[in-house]
């Protein structure tokens, strides 16, 4: 299948594997690339013929090998010859991915031609399609230490799971149908695997860094952003490679052009909250380089489902209703190209003064507990770095509101059994802004 006109690959060393034995013809003119092929080194004793039947499958494979890696005598091996095994071809044995985080019940597994709703704690193969929706969030944890998380809007296919005998990490393909993922890889050496992300148009590698890649179905845009370590990039009719270094994004536009090289813009932070007449006005923080404000919203803390829109930059933040409850939101500010800033998570207020507090407006928090039993909640604030703690206990309630909060950083953690007696444990954070009307 032809996968578009655009590659990003992680700028490591090609696998290389193994010390190596006998003595050997010419190396093949150009070596294939590592995420195509494995390398393997030979060591002394090695014979071709024995290295195919332990690592490869079908009837054709040491006359493939032979042919591919150009070795004429196929009983004499050099110690330290580098071959190369196709991966479509090597033996494999399956692997598998977890869902360890969802915040929804809509979100759906789709296997085949069957289709069910997807559920914490899933156990995921190869070929498995997940469809999160809008206003819902799902993480994975594959076998090997990676994450994937998939926000709103997000539909993916975990192309590939499997491991071979030569590398110490699982091969990891998932295919970006639209949306965005957001990806944590663990460190990966010259013996593991690729870890590769696909769309239409677009293929990115890495081994061992945090990045996100984003495609857009209607404008077949794709965004590569990331946040540690370097990526090479092109779009597969250009020849020569852009590096992304860390804080960086690359726009790929639906002709595989590369556009220029952006630094990812700055994270929203809310500066104030300004009462005008019956609203308030939100000030944030921007670069100039930032086209839209994309806002996600919901009443409690811990909401399964929030409501999203996008505002032009230049248009004021405003909110009609603001009272003693906080409302949250989840701020991201993108680009024209569409790269991302890293999510901010701000809970805002109309403050409530208290008589023997003067200056010190506080506000009510949120968290839905429904459908939720032995609910656990701990919330703490962070004063002169370190967590001070504002509750740690027991709810017996449908619904817990945490009352009187001061302006600052807050974490929390509920620990609770679903319906069905599974336990759960869902973590956040968010800094509360509280505004007061100025006299």
């Amino acid at each position: 299948m032809k996968l578009g006109n655009f590659t990003v690959r992680a700028l490591l060393p090609l696998v290389v594997f193994g010390a190596v034995a006998g003595a050997v013809q010419a190396a093949p003119a150009t070596p294939p690339m590592s995420d195509t092929h494995v390398a393997y080194e030979v060591k002394r004793g090695d014979k071709l013929e024995a290295l195919v039947a332990r690592y490869m499958d079908g009837p054709d494979a040491l006359d493939l090998i032979a042919k591919l890696n150009q070795v004429r005598n196929v009983s004499k091996l050099d110690v330290g010859r580098q071959l190369w095994f196709p991966r479509d071809r090597m033996r494999h044995e399956a692997v598998s991915a977890r869902v360890t985080q969802l915040s929804c019940k809509q979100a759906q597994l789709i296997l085949g031609e069957s289709a069910r709703a997807l559920q914490e704690d899933d156990t995921l193969g190869q070929d498995s399609v997940l469809r999160i929706p809008a206003g819902c969030y799902a993480s994975l944890a594959i076998q090997g230490g990676s994450k994937v998380g998939l926000p709103s809007g997000a539909t993916v296919k975990l192309k590939v799971l499997r491991r071979n005998a030569l590398e110490a990490s699982p091969e990891v393909q998932i295919e970006l149908l639209n949306g965005r993922v957001d990806l944590e890889v663990e460190k990966r050496g010259q013996k593991d695997a690729p870890f590769l992300v696909r769309t239409p148009t677009s293929v990115a590698g890495v081994r061992g860094t945090s990045f996100k890649v984003g495609f857009d179905e209607k404008s077949r845009q794709t965004q590569v952003e990331v946040q540690r370590g370097v990526v090479g990039a092109r779009g597969l009719n250009e020849n020569n490679e852009l590096r992304v270094g860390a804080g960086q994004g690359l726009t790929i536009s639906a002709d595989g052009r590369s556009q220029a090289i952006e630094t990812l813009p700055v994270l929203p932070r809310v500066l104030g909250l300004d009462a005008l007449a019956a609203q308030w006005q939100v000030q944030w923080q921007r670069s100039d380089s930032v086209q839209r404000l994309h806002i996600e919203r919901a009443a409690q803390a811990n909401e399964a489902q929030w409501s999203a829109q996008d505002l032009p930059a230049e248009q004021p933040f405003v909110l009609t209703e603001l009272g003693g409850y906080a409302v949250f939101f989840k701020l991201q500010a993108m680009t024209a190209g569409g790269l991302s800033s890293d999510r901010y998570d701000v809970a805002l207020c109309k403050g409530i003064q208290r008589a023997d507090e003067p200056g010190r407006p506080r506000c009510h928090v949120r968290f839905d507990l429904e459908s939720l039993n032995e609910v656990h909640l701990r919330l703490t604030r962070q004063e002169g770095g370190s967590a001070v703690t504002v509750i740690d206990a027991p709810v017996q309630s449908r619904q817990a509101v945490v009352r009187g909060l001061l302006q600052g950083h807050y974490q929390w953690t509920l620990r609770a059994k679903r319906e069905d007696g599974s336990p759960a444990t869902w973590e956040g954070d968010f800094e509360l802004i509280v505004g007061t009307v100025k006299e």
